[in-house]
């Protein structure tokens, strides 16, 4: 598969070729390398310590539906990006080829923004309906008695069962 990518890059042209390996570098030296390198150094009293010179300030909390629109922006935006990224190089416009970098790295950062608020929003819990009360056994073998003693018709003891089944 990955052959295949690449002899049809090479055969669209050189630019398009180079365009793609530099993309592969930058995302696996710049940006893999270095996470995996922080998290292999990162141990638990580093996480827990703050230092008391630097104050992060978080970007205020987006909702459930604000994340979810953020998303629905973000993706066609990264989407477009991309595909004047990959045709402006290849056509060898330099302009073209900026304005997607942008388009495409401001969709992925709204895209990865969505995706940390969707996965920290507390989820809200359906509401659950009150577990069944148990049947009274009692009732149904008072009944069952009366059915047996003549006093009660089936139609009425079908009737009454229900009703004590049903929890009324």
């Amino acid at each position: 598969m990955g052959s295949l990518l690449l002899s049809t890059l090479g055969t669209l042209s050189s630019q398009a070729y180079y365009l793609f390996i530099l993309i592969v570098a930058v995302g696996f030296f710049g940006v893999y390398v270095p996470l995996n390198e922080r998290k292999k150094r990162r141990t638990p009293e580093k996480t827990t310590k703050k230092s008391p010179g630097k104050e992060e300030k978080s970007p205020a909390a987006l909702g459930r539906s604000a994340a979810l629109k953020l998303l629905a922006v973000g993706v066609p935006m990264a989407v477009v990006g991309l595909i004047l990224l990959i045709a402006a190089a290849v056509m060898g416009r330099p302009l073209p080829t900026i304005l997607g970098a942008i388009l495409a790295g401001a969709g992925l950062a709204a895209m990865d923004r969505a995706g940390r608020e969707l996965r920290a929003a507390p989820r809200r819990k359906r509401p659950q309906s009150p577990p069944p009360e148990p049947v009274d056994r009692s009732r149904l073998e008072q009944l069952e008695t009366l059915r047996e003693a003549g006093l009660l018709t089936p139609e009425e003891y079908q009737h009454k069962r229900a009703e004590i089944l049903k929890g009324l």
